[in-house]
């Protein structure tokens, strides 16, 4: 079987057996490596995602962590009294995604007519009407329509067009791990502004980016859980919170010398820490 029949064989299969989100990136990663795309990633600045070994959250102990934020004073802040001061460089520390000069764009008002031009290019490739007229841009399809453009091109980005298809189809699978929304299997609308800015993806503050979102997201999570006192799901990249986290446990070192945080962490190296912790604490934090 050729290399895009298999992948469309992954697709298909994870369409009808959805999994979390960082599937998503796991999945997309392998198209980048299979058909030598990695170098383009590595210019986009986003390389370092590809290391990415962890493919599924523990869902009960990333709801904890989102309860453990202090919006206020941006620090995490656990039952014995630490506190963990939070900033948008540490994703850089932990995920490696690039710190650039420039704002990641979120506002449509008053954008030219180029930058319009490539919110409708990205509409057009990706996003779909639902039977109601409401827009989604849906993570899954997106690899869906990527795949089926290789075969177009017989697995080659041979113009900038496809470079740039290439690019934005990333962003907007990267958004399922650095933005992703209560709604897991869309991306956000208000994020293809963000995604125009594939061509120039390594000049932009992704790590504030991110940082941001996640922070709006506690927000909405509080103003449910003071008024619930529960909330149904979680929004904002806590997967980054859970390897911020892990890697402050007073238990064993980990590579304490090796950054970016992403290399160090395998999916059961994360599970083995977060059970010795409530194991150690009988409630998670110490």
């Amino acid at each position: 079987m050729d290399k895009l029949a298999k992948l469309r064989e992954v697709v298909l299969g994870r369409m009808i057996d959805p999994q979390q989100q960082q599937q998503l990136i796991s999945a997309f990663s392998r198209i980048v490596v299979e058909f030598s795309f990695d170098n383009v990633l590595l210019e986009m600045g986003f390389g370092a995602l590809l290391n990415l070994k962890i493919n599924r959250l523990d869902r009960k102990f990333c709801y904890w962590l989102l309860t453990r934020v202090d919006l206020n004073s941006c620090l995490m802040v656990f039952g014995d009294g630490k506190e963990l001061p939070l900033c948008p460089l540490q994703w850089n520390l932990v995920l490696s995604i690039p710190y650039g000069r420039k704002t990641v764009p979120l506002v449509c008002d008053g954008v030219d007519e180029s930058t319009q031009g490539r919110i409708r290019a990205i509409g057009g490739w990706f996003r779909m009407v639902d039977a109601s007229g409401r827009t989604h841009l849906p993570v899954g399809e997106v690899e869906k329509v990527f795949v089926s453009k290789l075969d177009k091109t017989k697995g080659k980005l041979r113009t900038e067009e496809d470079v740039v298809h290439f690019k934005s189809a990333y962003l907007v699978v990267l958004g399922q791990l650095l933005c992703p929304t209560t709604n897991g299997g869309n991306l956000s609308i208000s994020l293809l502004l963000a995604v125009s800015v594939a061509a120039k993806a390594e000049n932009y503050n992704w790590c504030s980016f991110a940082f941001d979102w996640l922070m709006s997201y506690v927000s909405k999570f509080k103003g449910k859980f003071d008024k619930y006192n529960f909330v149904s799901g979680c929004g904002g990249c806590t997967i980054f919170l859970m390897m911020f986290y892990i890697d402050h446990l007073s238990l064993t070192p980990y590579y304490w010398n090796e950054t970016p945080r992403i290399n160090v962490w395998t999916q059961s190296d994360v599970m083995g820490v977060i059970e010795a912790d409530r194991k150690a604490s009988r409630i998670m934090g110490s």
